[in-house]
């Protein structure tokens, strides 16, 4: 993996949670417009939160205004 990520051929590596394998019933995204300077405060605000199993921040798209996501 190491090596990989060395000659730049990947990117990241991620977990897909299956929700209904771990007790939930249900899974919900929420995408946020965070102001940049904001969000590693809203960040950590929703990872402390009991029910957020993730959350993450993008780049916004031309077409897709929102840079923060939780689950």
């Amino acid at each position: 993996i190491k090596g990989l990520q060395d000659k730049g051929c990947l990117k990241r590596i991620s977990i897909a949670l299956r929700h209904n394998n771990v007790g939930y019933t249900i899974n919900v995204m929420i995408v946020w417009d965070v102001p940049e300077g904001r969000i590693m405060e809203a960040g950590e605000a929703l990872a402390n939160h009991e029910r957020v199993t993730h959350c993450y921040d993008r780049a916004k798209a031309d077409e897709f205004d929102y840079n923060l996501y939780s689950m």
